[in-house]
């Protein structure tokens, strides 16, 4: 799933906090950062055997990169034992595309809300 600033109403980037990095310290060998000439150009998380928050730099998308850095972590996911890989992907996202191209099938489609407090 890819969000940005600006697909929800009212969202904003917000700094970390010290309870976020802490967290993310811990966590540090399910977060995979994707480099295209000495420079970040994807980020991806992995829990368990699902692949979550995968984004490529909107500039850098449509040249493969996307493609290579989701078989890298699908192949993280095998060699960490895992038979099955879960993704989740938003209804309208682009990657889409990619994802049925590397063989994603649609399991289900669950719809959420939300509302103003």
């Amino acid at each position: 799933m890819r969000i940005k600033v600006g697909d929800f109403p009212d969202s904003m980037v917000e700094q970390p906090s010290e309870k976020n990095r802490e967290a993310w310290n811990a966590d540090a060998a399910n977060r995979f950062t994707y480099e295209e000439n000495d420079e970040i150009a994807g980020h991806g998380h992995l829990e368990g055997n699902e692949i979550g928050s995968v984004s490529i730099r909107t500039d850098l998308q449509g040249y493969g990169i996307g493609k290579k850095f989701v078989m890298y972590l699908c192949n993280e996911i095998y060699n960490r034992g895992y038979k099955e890989v879960v993704l989740w992907c938003v209804i309208g996202n682009n990657a889409r595309k990619l994802y049925d191209s590397l063989g994603f099938r649609e399991l289900y489609i669950a719809e959420f809300d939300y509302k103003n407090i």
